[in-house]
C-alpha cells in the first residue's frame, strides 16, 4: 500500500512539474505572440503612413502638373505664362523623381543591396559645387563655406557624396527661416570631415538618434504649407556614409540650431568606423 501511495505521489508530482513547464511555455508563447502582434501592428501602421505620404507626395505634384499642362495648351496664354508653367512642371517632375529615387535607395539599404562606385575625386570640389547649388536654390540664406586650400583627394562615389551634401544643405535651408548656414571641410587622422550647421529651431535630445531611422519625422519636420517629407533623407545620408566606411552624428539644442558632422576615409583600405569628432576643429580658408 505504501509503495503504491509513493508511486502515486511521484506520478502526481511529475504531472504537476509537467503542468508547470507547459504553463511556462504557454506563457512565453503568449508573450512572444503579443510582441510579434505589436511589431506587426507597428509595421502595418508605418506601411499605411508611408502609403499616405507617397499618395500625397505624388498626388499633389501630379495635380499641379495637370493644371499647368492645361495652361500651356491654352492658345490665349502668353509666352511668359507658358514659360513659367513649363518651369513649374519640370520642378514638380524633379520632385516626384527624387521621391521615387529615395524610396529605391531605402529599399536597397534595407535589403543590403545598396552599392557605391568609388573613384578618385576631389572632395573640396564636390562640396563647393553643392554649396554653390544651394546658394542658387535659396536667395534668403547666407551660406558660408570654410575649407583648406587645394585639393582633397578621396576615393568615393562622387554622385553619392554629392547626394549627401545636397540632402544636408536642403535640410538646413528647409529648417532655417533665413539666416546663416555654415559648411566646413577639413582633414584629420586620414579622414575627411565636413559639417553643415544651421540656425534653425534645433532638435530635442531624445530625437537626435531617431532622425536617422527610415520614415521617421519629428513634429517640427515640415513648416506650415510645406508637403510632408517621406522621412528618408537622413536615413539615406547615413547609409551612403556607412557604405564608404564613414559615419555621421548630430549636435543640436532647441532654439540653438543643428550641426551635422560627417566623416569619410580618404582611402577605402584605411577606412575606420570611428565616431564623428569635434565640429570645432580648425580649417584653413573661407569662400
Amino acid at each position: 500500500m505504501a509503495t503504491q501511495r509513493s508511486a502515486l505521489e511521484a506520478h502526481v508530482q511529475e504531472l504537476e512539474n509537467c503542468l508547470q513547464e507547459r504553463t511556462h511555455e504557454l506563457r512565453e508563447f503568449f508573450y512572444r505572440e503579443q510582441e510579434a502582434r505589436a511589431a506587426l501592428d507597428e509595421a502595418r501602421r508605418q506601411r499605411e503612413e508611408l502609403i499616405a505620404i507617397i499618395v500625397h507626395d505624388f498626388g499633389q505634384p501630379l495635380t499641379v502638373v495637370r493644371g499647368y499642362a492645361e495652361l500651356v495648351g491654352r492658345f490665349d496664354a502668353s509666352k511668359e505664362v507658358q514659360q513659367r508653367a513649363s518651369q513649374t512642371i519640370l520642378s514638380e517632375i524633379d520632385r516626384m523623381s527624387r521621391l521615387a529615387s529615395d524610396l529605391g535607395d531605402a529599399a536597397h539599404l534595407s535589403t543590403g543591396h545598396f552599392q557605391i562606385r568609388p573613384t578618385s575625386c576631389d572632395l573640396r570640389e564636390i562640396v563647393a559645387d553643392q554649396v554653390e547649388a544651394a546658394r542658387l536654390r535659396s536667395q534668403e540664406h547666407t551660406i558660408h563655406f570654410e575649407a583648406p586650400s587645394g585639393e582633397i583627394r578621396i576615393t568615393c562615389d562622387r554622385d553619392r557624396v554629392a547626394q549627401v551634401l545636397s540632402n544636408l544643405l536642403t535640410n538646413a535651408t528647409k529648417h532655417t527661416d533665413g539666416g546663416a548656414i555654415r559648411v566646413r571641410l577639413w582633414v584629420e587622422d586620414l579622414q575627411a570631415w565636413f559639417s553643415v550647421s544651421d540656425e534653425g529651431p534645433g532638435i530635442p535630445s531624445d530625437r537626435c538618434q531617431r532622425i536617422f531611422e527610415p520614415y521617421y519625422r519629428h513634429s517640427e519636420d515640415d513648416p506650415a504649407g510645406e508637403p510632408r517629407s517621406a522621412g528618408l533623407g537622413l536615413h539615406i545620408v547615413k547609409g551612403i556614409l556607412e557604405a564608404h566606411g564613414g559615419g555621421i552624428s548630430v549636435e543640436s539644442r532647441p532654439g540653438r540650431g543643428t550641426t551635422f558632422i560627417a566623416c569619410l576615409p580618404l582611402e577605402p583600405a584605411r577606412s575606420s568606423r570611428s565616431g564623428v569628432g569635434d565640429p570645432e576643429r580648425r580649417s584653413n580658408s573661407v569662400i
